[in-house]
């Protein structure tokens, strides 16, 4: 028996989870299977699975892929969720945007939907589980799984409660979905490099977003980047880690050396451990594995709404106040508080800038001065920076929840040994 997995395929944090994840679960069998960006990642960290396929889970016949599993996870994939429920099989649903998720239907109108995708009949809980849109799914997804994790953030308490008023006492809150312990014994490890600027982009690719069709976002901030290394040798490297290209590449910009691509966590954890010049996209999966390796992260602006999301949940912070926004430069300063329009209303900001030589040289000498800013912090501001971002991201520790995940894996495993050996008799 294996334990099945699936991660959503927008952006790199779903699929960096999993991967942190199933680490703890090692030496047990585990099956990926998924699509897209998250397929592509877990495909270039597949140190802890056992097998690897392309799945498309929102459009296939499941049932036989998970009737064999002694347990599935899924990181925010809600289609794994609902073909274990139907099948009988316990599935673990993992969540790091859970105050995120919009509905315009009450939460008790969600219970009801829940109720019918457990106990209708296969109709009826396809024709209901179908018609939800995707955060009302990942919602429901909550309440129908075995057991359900949230990944705390300012804002999740109060919709775990609102639940938990509902009687849905499934959810836990977490701290950061990561491996914590591994990465502390990298940066205690690691030597420092503050001649080399990390920057990560994250996946950039979700319904809306991808760099062949929308992809001004990341030209200006290589732009910017390429701009700045030609003026100032601040640099030995610039390392621009990113899913929006299908191959990596590399180039010499004044004596510094511009890599761009799509690493291996491994690899980009490793770098990150020896505390670079580190600015990210608001991704709340860049700003957990910073933490333990007490780096600062600069936040570049937001690509889509869910950064906006992430930003505002941290107002007021050392994190918020060294970050680079649109807003700063007049743009953005009225996103609609909706994902798909406040997604496409960052697009069309950076294609403006992107096409317009006067306002791009305005972006440039912003991220310029920010850049300049952040880095001025002394040690002591880079301290308390960490340590303030650190509680507020604090909450039960996930290898716990993973070790009992993986003690019910094991000890099911045994029972269906002995069971075998007794029919055998």
């Amino acid at each position: 028996m294996h334990v099945l997995t699936s991660a959503q395929p927008f952006g790199f944090g779903p699929a960096a989870k999993l991967v942190g994840l199933v680490g703890h679960l090692a030496p047990l069998p585990v099956t990926f299977v998924g699509r897209g960006i998250a397929l592509r990642f877990v495909r270039l960290n597949d140190e802890h699975f056992t097998t690897i396929a392309e799945y498309d889970l929102a459009n296939s016949d499941v049932r036989g892929l998970v009737a064999g599993c002694a347990v599935a996870i899924s990181v925010m994939e809600p289609n794994l969720v609902f073909a274990c429920v139907r099948a009988g099989r316990p599935v673990h649903f993992f969540d790091s945007l859970f105050g995120f998720w919009q509905t315009e239907r009450s939460l008790e109108e969600l219970s009801q939907i829940a109720s019918v995708v457990r106990a209708g009949s296969d109709i009826e809980a396809e024709q209901a589980f179908r018609a939800l849109p995707v955060h009302q799914a990942m919602l429901v997804s909550h309440l129908i799984a075995t057991g359900s994790y949230v990944q705390t953030l300012p804002g999740v308490a109060e919709r775990t409660a609102m639940l938990a008023r509902l009687g849905v006492e499934t959810i836990t809150a977490t701290g950061p979905m990561i491996d914590v312990d591994r990465l502390r014994r990298l940066g205690s490890k690691a030597p420092t490099s503050s001649r080399t600027l990390l920057v990560n982009l994250g996946g950039f690719t979700n319904t809306f977003l991808d760099y062949e069709r929308r992809g001004s976002y990341i030209n200006i901030i290589l732009r910017w980047l390429i701009a700045s290394a030609e003026s100032n040798w601040e640099y030995d490297e610039i390392l621009v880690c990113s899913g929006a290209f299908a191959e990596p590449y590399q180039k010499i910009v004044n004596k510094t050396l511009f890599r761009v691509g799509m690493l291996p966590h491994v690899e980009l954890l490793d770098m990150l451990a020896t505390r670079p010049v580190y600015l990210a996209a608001p991704g709340l999966t860049s700003l957990h594995e910073a933490v333990p390796l007490c780096v600062p992260v600069m936040l570049l602006p937001d690509a889509h709404y869910g950064h906006t999301h992430n930003r505002r949940s941290l107002g007021g912070t050392q994190l918020a106040r060294h970050a680079s926004t649109f807003s700063d430069l007049g743009l953005a300063t009225d996103i609609p508080d909706a994902d798909l329009e406040g997604t496409r209303a960052l697009a069309e900001v950076a294609a403006a800038i992107d096409r317009d030589a006067s306002l791009f040289q305005q972006f440039a000498a912003y991220m310029d001065d920010r850049l300049a800013s952040f880095r001025s912090m002394t040690p002591n501001e880079s301290d308390r920076f960490v340590h303030e971002l650190a509680a507020l991201l604090s909450c039960t520790p996930i290898a716990g929840i993973m070790s009992e995940i993986k003690s019910g894996v094991m000890s099911e495993i045994k029972e269906g040994t002995r069971d075998a050996k007794a029919s055998n008799c």
